[in-house]
C-alpha cells in the first residue's frame, strides 16, 4: 500500500509540475499574437501602399472605389478584372464587362494582399504567357 501511495503521489506532482510548466509557457501567448498581429498588419499596409504606388491613375481610382482594377494582358490584349484577395480573384472579361474565367495564381508564401495583387498586375501586364500557362483556370 504504501507503495501505490507513492506511485499515487508522485503523479499527483508531476501533473502539477506539467501544469505550471504549461501555464508559464502560455502566459505570454496573448503578447505574442498582438507582436504578431501587429507585425501582419504592418506589412498589409506595406503592401497596399506598394500597390497604390505602382497603379496607373485610372486603375488607383478603380481600387479605392471597387477594390479591384483592371489590367490589359501583354500578349493578347484581353482585359483582366484584378480583385482584392488571395486567390481565384482575377476575372478574364468580355466586352460588356462580364467574366468569362477566373484565374488563379498567385507567389508562393504567405505574403501580403496589396503584395500578391502588384505580382498579379506584372504578370499578367509584362508576360501574360507564362502567367495563364501556371495558372488555374475555372470557366464561368
Amino acid at each position: 500500500m504504501g507503495l501505490e501511495l507513492f506511485v499515487l503521489w508522485a503523479a499527483a506532482w508531476l501533473l502539477t509540475l506539467c501544469a505550471l510548466a504549461g501555464a508559464i509557457a502560455w502566459s505570454d501567448a496573448p503578447a505574442r499574437y498582438h507582436s504578431w498581429a501587429k507585425q501582419r498588419d504592418d506589412a498589409e499596409k506595406r503592401g497596399r501602399r506598394l500597390l497604390e504606388e505602382w497603379l496607373s491613375p485610372a486603375q488607383l481610382e478603380q481600387y479605392s472605389r471597387y477594390h479591384h482594377f483592371e489590367v490589359i494582358g501583354s500578349h493578347s490584349g484581353r482585359r483582366y478584372r484584378i480583385r482584392q484577395g488571395r486567390q481565384m480573384n482575377i476575372d478574364e472579361l468580355d466586352s460588356r464587362n462580364k467574366s468569362t474565367a477566373v484565374w488563379c495564381f498567385l507567389p508562393q508564401g504567405r505574403l501580403p494582399i496589396g503584395d500578391i495583387m502588384l505580382a498579379q498586375k506584372i504578370a499578367l501586364e509584362s508576360d501574360e504567357h507564362h502567367a495563364l500557362a501556371i495558372a488555374h483556370k475555372n470557366p464561368c
